[in-house]
């Protein structure tokens, strides 16, 4: 079995309650939708806001994050798309807690699986850190269903869009 990205239960335990509760107290700044999928590397929680009918736009965090990364981006985002926020697999979030081998298709695989699941053909992807790396690897490998890819590394993104100072 693939090792865990939990050093313990009790670990993985308070990551999560911790993460409910900032999910919970996002509900009330912006309206959001939760959900499992299915994919082919196991169930990845995803969480989406806007109109449904707009495009849709990919949110990937960095390694060793969730989509809390994303809660304060959201709101803005989903005024103009469809965003759907999703905790990469092997990640401390609400997916399968199982490491994707990064030097092989997998990642694209669980994208492709991911987007097909939710019925989105062609899309935008905004990654950060290992998010980025993902989205740009999804793109090489499969361009005719990206829209648009922003990469940005988190030093930047904390500096320039969530510091206030």
């Amino acid at each position: 079995m693939a090792r865990s990205v939990f050093k313990s239960e009790e670990g993985r335990r308070a990551i999560v309650a911790c993460y409910e509760k900032v999910l919970a107290e996002a509900a009330s700044r912006c309206p959001h939708r939760r959900r499992i999928v299915k994919t082919v590397l196991g169930d990845t929680h995803v969480i989406e806001a806007g109109d449904g009918s707009q495009p849709p736009l990919v949110l990937l965090h960095g390694t060793a994050s969730n989509s809390a990364t994303w809660l304060a981006d959201i709101p803005a985002w989903s005024q103009h798309f469809r965003v759907i926020a999703t905790d990469i697999v092997g990640e401390p979030g609400l997916s399968e807690d199982r490491h994707v081998t990064l030097a092989s298709d997998e990642t694209s695989t669980w994208l492709t699986s991911l987007l097909d699941t939710i019925g989105v053909a062609r899309v935008r992807i905004v990654g950060m850190s290992l998010g980025g790396w993902m989205g740009l690897h999804f793109a090489i490998r499969l361009p005719e269903r990206v829209e648009a890819l922003l990469t940005m590394e988190r030093k930047w993104y904390r500096k320039y869009t969530m510091d206030p100072g």
